[in-house]
Order: C-alpha cells, then structure tokens, then sequence
C-alpha cells in the first residue's frame, strides 16, 4: 500500500515512521524547508503561504531528542515494548537526526514592534525567542484559562488586552512590505481603549484553529459548527468533523488524521496514534462498519457538543489511549500480533511532575494562585469570595456532559476590579452588529414549520416555541428567531438540550457575547461569555430575605450602561424550584403605547443617565465611595429589526432624565417606572421547568424574577447576553400598534 503524508511535523514524522515499520511505501510532504517545531515570518496581508509540495522524506527524520526542551510536555524515557520503540524521543532507523531550530532572526529586528495575538504557550514561546531582536513586543490577552502568566515574558513584552478592531488603510505596495523599518499601514484598537499604530509585525498565535486548505471540497466556512453534515471535516476552524475516534474520517478511512486532539501531556500520544493509524493501514486491526463508526460520532457529538472542546484530551488522555490499544490489541490478538503497551510507570510519574508545574502556572483557586481579573489591563483588585456549595444533581449531570471542568471549583468567579476608570477602559471600544432579524423571512416559515406547536402566552408580549431543539437550528431559522424576540420580547424553550457550549455558539449569531463586559460576573470554567445565574451562590456574599429578596428580584434590564447595551439574552435554567421561581417580562413596546400621544412628544428624543449594577472606587477619589459606570442613551428607542418604538426606562438603573431638573426628572421617570410596570396587561408571567430556555430582547424589555421560594430549592442556569446596536431614535418610527394596524388612534 502506498501512503502519503501531509506535513513533517512531529505527528508526521511518527506517522511515516510506524507506517514504514509496518511495510507500507511511504511519502512524505511539507510545505516549509525544515520539520518539526518551527514558525516562519510571513509577510503582511498573506494569511497563509503556501509553497510548492515536495518530497522530503528521504531528508527528514523525526524530532530531535531533546525537542521540545525546558517543555512541560517532554516525552517519558524512551521504552523497549514488543517490536515497538515507543515516544517523541525514539531513534527511528532513518537518517542521521539533527537538531531544528527556529528560523534565524533577521538583523533590524531591534528595531521593530511585535503583535502577538493570544498569549498561550506558543505566544510566549515566540515572546522569549524574538525578545532580544524586537523593540517591543505587544501581546494580546482574553484571560483564557490556558493564558501563561505575564511574568514569563522578556523586558521588552506587555501584555496587553484583546483586539476591538482594526482600523484598514490603503493596501501597501510590495516595496513598502519589504521596507521592514516601516510599520504596516493602519491602527489596532484594543478593548481597553489602547491604540496601537507602530507595529512592524502580527503574528498569530491563538492555536488550535483547523484549516485544510489542500482538502477545499470538505471545508464549509460558512457553515455553523453545530450545523455540520456528515460529509464536511472543517467549518469554523475550531473542530474537525466526521472523525472516527479523531483519527478516521468516517466517510472514507483512507483519510486520516494524525495530531488533531491537544490538551495532551506528552507527544507520546500523537505517537500512539500513530501506531494505531498504522495497524489500521497494515490491516493489523479492522475499523467498525460506518454506521457503528457514526453511531459513535454521533454520541460524542451528544455528549460533548460541538466546538473547540470537542477535541480536548485534557484529563482523559490515558482513557482515551487505553481505549485504542484496548481495540488495536483485540484485533491483533486474533492473528498473533504482539500487542501495543500503554503509557509506562515512568510516564506516569513524569505526568504527576508535569501536572503540578501546570498547577503553578495555570491554577485557579486559593490553594494554587488567586483568580486574576477578567482583563489582563487590570491590576488593582478585590479577590472574590470562594465558596464550595453542592452542585444541584441535574446541573452537575449537564455540566460533565459538556466535557466541563469542574476540578478547580464551581464557577469561575474572577476578581473583583477596584477602581472605575479601570473598567471604563474596557467598554468603549465599538464594534459593527449585524442585526439578525433583517435577514429573516418575515413570514419565519422555516421556524414555524419545524416546530410541532407556536404558542402567543399573551397578546401583546410572550411566545413559546413546542418540539425544537435550539442546538439544532438553522442560519435562517435562528434569524427568524431573531425577528420573533424582536416582535414578541420573549420566547420560550421547553425540554432543551444545550451544553454551555452551544448556548454561546446559539448567542453568537445575535450579536458579539459580553465576555469582559460583566468584569466580576460568575462564569462556567473554560466557557468565556457564558455566566452563572445561582441564587445559592450570590447568597453567600448577600444574604436575602422574604423583605429584601434583591439580586435580580427586580425590575430592572441587563447592561443598560455600556456603549452598545444587550440585545439578545439566553439563560438556560436546569434546575428550577417545583413551586415559585417564575420570571415576569414587561414590553417596552406596549409601555410606550400606554402613553398618551402628547405624552410622548414631551420624551421623544429626550436622553437619559444609565448607570451599572456595580460600583467601583474613584482612583483619583478612593474616599468619596462607591460610583457607578454612567452612559447616556435615548429614553425612547428603536428596535432595528422591527423599526416600532419602545419605552426604554427601568427602576433599577435609569437614573436621571438629561436637561430636566432632579425632581422633575424624578416625577417624570417615577410616572414612567410604574406604567411600565403596574399595567398587567403588558407583561407575561413564565411558571419555568427544569432545562427551559428563555430568550429575550433587553432593547424592547424589562425583567423582575420571583423569589417566592426563599431558597427552599435550589435554582441554577447559565446566561449568555449577546451585545447590540447603540441605541437610537428616529422620530418618524411607528408604534407597534400603529405598524400592525392595530389602533389608529394612538
């Protein structure tokens, strides 16, 4: 049998090496002049060089021995086992091993600044090697749970926050990119509000990102990663589909794939992949049919949604091991073959070592390092309190289904920032939306049609959707989505599905997720955006009571305060009390038609002062007290989508009318207050059920949840918010009841 392989790499290099030994005619390719462990400059506005496929085998060998050094993940002592020499410093019998390294930096280096996006272990290797031959080196961080501490970068490195956006100028020459004293034409603005116009050079390093840009037939950019069929292996870059144990596309196991999981230890494991590969190909051990091999598929797909943790071996590794050799070694024993042994003694010992370094460099919690702040630009803050309360069983059972970890604790809670102008920093970045809802057949026939039952709670505000699953929506059928929370405030889910997971990718199609815009919100582990909503939980640091239920037992909207406030917001409840609990909406749109034609004139295009739910120190005044992140908005606004006008005000956290004196504004909003919320007929009143989903628009709604249980059973769900439009007015802009000929006379 003939076998080529792609890429001579570390899992290339194994995989050619075991399929040799086994008698298969093998070929190698590779794009780049060395193998194994390097990274080339690539000129600017050139994603992806890629240069002509040659053979290179004859001249390549596996990975020198001592690669990668001073490295968490070195392999284990090399180990004698049957006909197979076994881990990522084995001497295969080929030529003459020689040590790589990375390309050779140039000589004006010195002089140049560096962007490095991401600021895992790649960024930071890339930091250390080109430290001495850059000017400064900038990089990007999310606070994403693998980020290495700052502290193992060079002098001459900061990090810095996540990218806002990129400001595009003209299309430089060639000349122009091969003066490399120049910097690149164009600004990069951070979401701490840094803009950075000297940079010489991007280099991204975020990882994990899938493209098979020589398999273009089996790629689907465009497609959702939840909505891959069965023949497609790359949509969004963060998950390879169709993959029989992350090796065997199911479709056809002749394609294969060596190095696809991470998270792992060791590089032994790509090795042993790679010798399970090659008992494959040898026809030493036999794949199940395709329909045992997607029944498979299907299941883990079930279990671990879709995704870039879909791949993750982190904590499963061995079990992941032992269940290849556990199915190579039955086949081989059939025809006498001797059989692959696992991970040695020596590996695992040398993978407790590895573990508690990882621990020291990566742990979260009191007994390994404090939680860090949900942006790396702030320093000065107030370590949240951590408490160790039981999960409720039906969370607990959702949660390890989704592959979440829940080893450091239950949730994620980073630290509190200290002083406001550090979180003013982080919200005024501003970014395009693309408003779902204008893309959506006005008809929503392929949202109506795919459900067994759609169901208007009131008349003017409420719908619940019966015999859909939100995980298993279409593009059209999320926008038509989109436009019906956009007409009916808020739609309910019973009976869901949806891993964390699925519920950001669900809330990435209504707008960017608020991540770092709720900068000390409890979060799910490893699930960025994805909040906790545990009233067990907030009751640790306040308590409540029958008299002062507070928390979210009030009237109030989400993130009214930020620049471009919440649009859309999912909160996934699995476990709900058996009495009690309920939420109440309350329509903006039907809040403003309350008012009298003339009443309205008097607030049309009035703004108003929004402040945060939490409050901050003044750095330059630490002794006033607290104060609140304030914005002004229009008290009147207009959905984007359906074009009607809402009453945009809510109890909590509107705090003056712009232009009006203090107590005419507060008669003004006081009035406003209550028509929005004593008129019953304008709101609707959910009873919820365990795994219900609600999802609402914060643009045209305001919210107060019951807290008639008092706690009596426990309550927990998971909220993404997808962020909006600046709000705005438009004088011109229909009442709802106006644009559905409702009413003429108001």
């Amino acid at each position: 049998m003939r076998v080529a392989v792609v890429g001579a790499g570390v899992s290339g290099v194994v995989a050619a090496a075991h399929a040799r030994r086994r008698g298969l005619e093998i070929t190698v390719f590779e794009r780049n002049n060395a193998a194994g462990g390097i990274w080339f400059e690539i000129p600017t506005y050139i994603s992806i060089v890629y240069l002509t496929v040659r053979r290179l085998y004859d001249a390549r060998t596996a990975a020198d021995p001592t690669y990668p050094a001073n490295k968490p993940s070195q392999a284990d002592p090399s180990t004698k086992q049957g006909d197979e020499t076994r881990n990522g410093t084995s001497q295969y019998e080929l030529n003459e091993v020689k040590k790589l390294q990375h390309a050779p930096p140039g000589t004006d280096r010195a002089t140049r600044n560096v962007l490095l996006i991401g600021s895992g272990v790649s960024s930071t290797d890339i930091a250390r090697e080109i430290g001495p031959e850059a000017k400064t080196i900038f990089q990007t961080s999310r606070d994403g749970a693998y980020d290495l501490p700052s502290s193992l970068l060079p002098p001459n490195a900061k990090r810095v926050s996540d990218i806002s956006h990129f400001e595009e100028r003209p299309r430089p020459t060639v000349e122009q990119l091969d003066d490399a004293l120049k910097p690149l034409p164009g600004r990069i603005f951070l979401r701490d509000g840094l803009v950075l116009d000297d940079i010489h050079r991007i280099v991204v390093c975020t990882g994990y990102h899938f493209s098979l840009p020589f398999l273009p037939d089996y790629h689907s950019d465009d497609t959702q990663v939840h909505e891959a069929n069965d023949t497609v292996l790359v949509t969004n870059g963060t998950q390879i589909h169709n993959l029989h144990k992350d090796i065997f596309y199911i479709p056809d196991p002749t394609l294969l794939f060596i190095g696809v999981p991470y998270h792992n230890a060791t590089f032994t494991f790509f090795e042993f992949q790679a010798m399970v590969a090659a008992a494959v190909l040898s026809k030493r051990a036999v794949l199940p049919s395709e329909e045992k091999m997607r029944a498979e598929y299907r299941e883990r797909v079930k279990n671990k949604g879709t995704g870039r943790a879909f791949h993750s071996t982190k904590d499963t590794e061995v079990e992941y091991v032992n269940d290849l050799l556990q199915w190579v070694n039955g086949d081989g024993a059939k025809i006498g073959a001797d059989p692959i042994h696992g991970h040695t003694k020596a590996w695992h010992a040398a993978n407790v070592d590895r573990l508690e370094r990882l621990k020291t460099i990566f742990g979260r919690g009191a007994k390994i390092m404090a939680p860090g702040a949900i942006s790396p630009t702030i320093v000065d803050v107030v370590q949240p309190k951590k408490d160790t309360l039981g999960l409720p069983p039906e969370c607990r059972k959702r949660l390890e289904k989704a592959g979440i970890d829940l080893s450091d604790g239950y949730p994620y809670r980073p630290a509190r920032p200290l002083y406001l102008q550090d979180v003013e920093k982080i919200r005024d970045g501003f970014r395009e939306h693309q408003e779902p809802g204008l893309r959506a057949d006005r008809s929503k026939s392929s949202l109506f049609a795919a459900a067994e039952k759609v169901i208007d709670l009131t008349t003017h505000i409420g719908t619940e959707i019966v015999g859909l699953q939100l995980k298993d929506l279409t593009g059209q059928q999320k926008d038509e989505l989109g436009l019906l929370i956009a007409e009916r405030s808020v739609v309910f889910f019973r009976d869901q599905d949806i891993s964390p997971q699925q519920q950001k990718a669900l809330g990435d199609c209504y707008g960017e997720i608020e991540q770092i815009k709720k900068p000390q919100v409890p979060q799910v582990p490893g699930v960025e955006g994805v909040t906790v909503i545990w009233p067990d939980l907030q009751a640790t640091e306040t308590k409540a009571s029958f008299r002062r239920p507070g928390g979210a037992s009030r009237w109030h909207t989400d993130l009214v305060h930020e620049k471009q406030p919440a649009g859309v917001t999912h909160l996934h409840n699995d476990t709900v009390p058996t009495i009690g609990g309920d939420t109440i909406w309350a329509s903006g749109y039907s809040a403003y038609e309350k008012l009298s034609p003339d009443f309205r004139k008097i607030i049309d295009g009035k703004k108003a002062v929004y402040r945060s739910a939490h409050a901050y120190l003044d750095r330059n005044e630490p002794t006033a007290g607290p104060k609140y992140i304030q914005r002004t908005h229009p008290l009147v606004r207009v959905h984007p989508a359906t074009g009607w006008k809402a009453l945009w005000v809510n109890r909590a956290m509107t705090d003056s009318i712009v232009g009006l004196d203090k107590d005419e504004s507060d008669l003004l909003l006081g009035y406003l207050f209550d028509v929005y919320e004593k008129n019953i007929d304008i709101q609707v009143r959910f009873k919820w059920t365990p795994r219900t989903s609600a999802l609402w628009d914060n643009r045209i709604t305001i919210h107060n949840a019951s807290w008639d249980y008092e706690g009596s059973q426990p309550r927990h769900g998971t909220r993404v918010t997808s962020l909006a439009e600046v709000p705005f007015f438009n004088e011109d802009a229909p009442t709802r009841r106006q644009a559905l000929g409702l009413s003429t006379s108001d």
